[in-house]
């Protein structure tokens, strides 16, 4: 059984770092919310008899250590920095703490290195060279531009079981639902989608939210 302190502590942590200052849209606040809930609800995994998944997974050394969220001013030191790791004089240095990138003290990129760093809602923006084209085709009438933000077998699945699902419920008043969808790439790339028993879903109103704020770039990463 997982501690009650420890639950409440992580339970405490997320809520003052959401607090006050904190834009994120209301999807995204309810999808956090929902998940501390389940948190609460279910505890962390335990290896007891008939847990399958954890049944050889001892996870007592996470459960029993506290730990708080990073505060948003990171506080590093330089030397200790380059003294603990390899900084090497003929490759460009990027220094990552937690996360974050910290161009201060991470080698400057020359122009014609070919190298970018950007947030994955700018990466996914230009991943495509030709958006813009399929973008004002759209706009002019001439082609209907459907995005995705989860790009995979498990990911177009999940896309295509709550879509359908969500029009089967509205237009059925709750008696007609997926049970599954199926999305078959190749041979050994499929992926099966169960909408009514994933305990953490995403209904399909959301992730079209959520991929109008990836694409948008006002997605907090």
């Amino acid at each position: 059984m997982t501690n009650l302190a420890t639950l409440q502590n992580y339970v405490k942590e997320i809520e003052n770092l959401h607090s006050g200052t904190d834009q994120s849209p209301v999807w995204l606040a309810n999808v956090r919310s929902q998940a501390t809930n389940s948190l609460l609800d279910l505890g962390f995994p335990t290896s007891r008899r008939g847990n399958e998944e954890w049944k050889y997974t001892n996870i007592s050394p996470i459960v029993n250590q506290k730990f708080n969220f990073l505060n948003s001013k990171l506080d590093y030191d330089l030397d200790q920095i380059k003294n603990s790791t390899s900084w090497l004089s003929n490759a460009y240095n990027l220094v990552v703490i937690n996360g974050h990138f910290i161009p201060e003290i991470s080698d400057e990129i020359p122009t014609n290195a070919n190298i970018s760093i950007e947030s994955l809602a700018s990466a996914i923006q230009s991943d495509d060279p030709l958006i813009s084209t399929f973008r004002q085709l759209d706009e002019q009438g001439q082609c209907k531009l459907q995005t995705f933000p989860l790009i995979s077998s498990e990911g177009l699945a999940e896309w295509a079981g709550e879509y359908v699902d969500s029009i089967l419920q509205e237009k059925y008043k709750g008696r007609c639902w997926v049970i599954s969808s199926e999305h078959i790439e190749a041979e050994k790339n499929s992926a099966i989608y169960y909408p009514q028993e994933n305990p953490d879903r995403i209904d399909f109103e959301t992730l079209v939210e959520i991929n109008k704020e990836i694409l948008s770039g006002d997605l907090p990463l």
